[in-house]
């Protein structure tokens, strides 16, 4: 009895050993998943293996790895649509500067010489693009 004892002794150890080979072996798979979750990478799926529980923690960092990469993607793609926003505001204002700089120049010139041809100011006035857009908005 004695020999079946130490048998039966032996092998849970050996059972538990490799019980516990394989668990760490699942847990070092998931903490690699981890850290490269952390450093951006997001493609690659996350292993799931080993205990229930822990093929239970590899899903869920899986999904977590799939929710992260999609949130990304929504955001490179919302910053493209303001960084051409920003360019086209920017192209705007540029226009308007150049209007106003000129509009400040017939103003400045009308200033400096009230004598002035009042026909010249306005002519100065009228080329200016915002004047189209204005004619066009009223439909003349």
């Amino acid at each position: 009895m004695g020999l079946a004892v130490g048998f039966a002794l032996a092998a849970g150890v050996g059972l538990a050993v490799l019980l516990n080979a394989l668990t760490l072996r699942s847990l070092r798979k998931l903490t690699r998943a981890a850290r490269r979750i952390r450093g951006g990478g997001l493609r690659s799926p996350v292993p799931r293996s080993g205990p229930v529980e822990l093929r239970a923690v590899g899903t869920a960092l899986n999904d977590m790895r799939v929710g992260v990469r999609e949130a990304r993607e929504q955001l490179l793609a919302a910053n493209e649509a303001l960084a051409a926003q920003a360019a086209a505001s920017a192209a705007g204002l540029s226009a308007a500067t150049g209007e106003l700089a000129m509009m400040h120049g017939v103003v400045a010139a009308i200033a400096r010489d009230p004598g002035t041809d009042a026909r010249a100011a306005v002519d100065g006035l009228l080329c200016l693009e915002w004047v189209d857009r204005v004619r066009d908005a009223r439909g003349r």
